[in-house]
This record gives C-alpha cells, sequence and structure tokens, in this order.
C-alpha cells in the first residue's frame, strides 16, 4: 500500500446474468482526495458503489482501506470502519443546504446493545437536527 492511498480498488469483477456490470475495475483513492464517478446510465457507477460499502459481493478482485482488506466485512463492520454510502432521495433533510446535508452522516451517534438473544446489534441514531440550527 502506497502511505497516501486510502482507498485501492484492485481488478474488481461482478456480472449479473451473464452481463458484466463492472469488469476489472481499478483505482486508487489518496487520503484527502475527492474523486468521482462518472459515466453514462448503466456502466456500472452505482454497482462499484454498492461493491465498495458491502451490499454487493464480487465475482472478484479486492478493497483494500488503510491497507486493510475490507471484502469479508459485513456494511455494517465497513461502515464502522468509515465506508458508507447514501441513497438518492430528493425529500431527504428538505430546507438545508449542501453543506447541511452533506455534514449531516458525521453527527450520527452508533450505539451497540445486547438483545434478548444475547445478540449484540449496532445501529447509528440520528440525532435532533434541529438542535444545530
Amino acid at each position: 500500500m502506497n502511505e497516501k492511498n486510502l482507498l485501492e480498488i484492485r481488478n474488481l469483477d461482478i456480472s449479473f446474468g451473464g452481463v458484466h456490470a463492472v469488469n476489472h475495475l481499478s483505482f486508487d483513492v489518496v487520503e484527502g482526495e475527492c474523486l468521482g464517478l462518472i459515466g453514462p446510465n448503466g456502466s456500472g457507477k452505482s454497482t462499484c458503489v454498492n461493491i465498495i460499502s458491502g451490499l454487493y459481493k464480487p465475482d472478484g478482485g479486492e478493497i483494500l482501506f488503510q491497507g486493510e482488506n475490507v471484502l469479508k466485512l459485513t456494511p455494517m463492520d465497513r461502515a464502522f470502519k468509515g465506508i458508507g454510502r447514501t441513497f438518492q432521495s430528493p425529500k431527504a433533510f428538505e430546507g438545508l443546504n449542501v453543506l447541511d446535508r452533506s455534514t449531516r452522516h458525521r453527527c450520527c451517534t452508533i450505539s451497540t446493545k445486547a438483545t434478548h438473544s444475547g445478540r449484540r446489534t449496532r445501529s447509528c441514531l440520528l440525532p435532533d437536527w434541529n438542535r444545530w440550527r
């Protein structure tokens, strides 16, 4: 791992019913860098993000985050490490400006609690946004 690479994607592959959605994709994200995936509809942008965040399991390749291969981690475990995604929702946080919308994810609190079966669950508790207005 290059000391400056925060995220390394190597030869990522996934197919759906024989159609290659992502085929041997490789790129690095340097710490502090803002990187965009640009392409036409159906080119695999969302699929790539879904693989990185753990929503989809790739057919091949590796994902290194801070030098650690995170492919076997659940989406929740990846989120605890700092890998996550948002979904497009035009009604989310109505009335907030762009800066407020883009920084709200930093304000959630992660809690862990035991259930009746003894299993531990983790959840992200969203605070009352009005207290920051």
